[in-house]
């Protein structure tokens, strides 16, 4: 399932959840979420030119 912020309600997440669903969803970007993501951001901008090899991040999950 992919859906913009508009679709960014707890409860989708777990309904996506309990049915092995896969989703993403994107959220505008805000101070809040870039603090949260500044820990993988350089690596992720190193992967994407090709100068690292990508190793999936732990998987995080966010309560509003």
């Amino acid at each position: 399932f992919r859906g913009n912020s508009g679709f960014a309600a707890p409860d989708l997440y777990k309904q996506c959840e309990t049915n092995a669903t896969s989703y993403v969803i994107r959220l505008k970007a805000n101070q809040a979420l870039m603090r949260l993501a500044s820990n993988i951001e350089k690596h992720l901008l190193d992967v994407n030119r090709g100068s690292a090899t990508y190793v999936s991040p732990p998987q995080m999950h966010w309560a509003i």
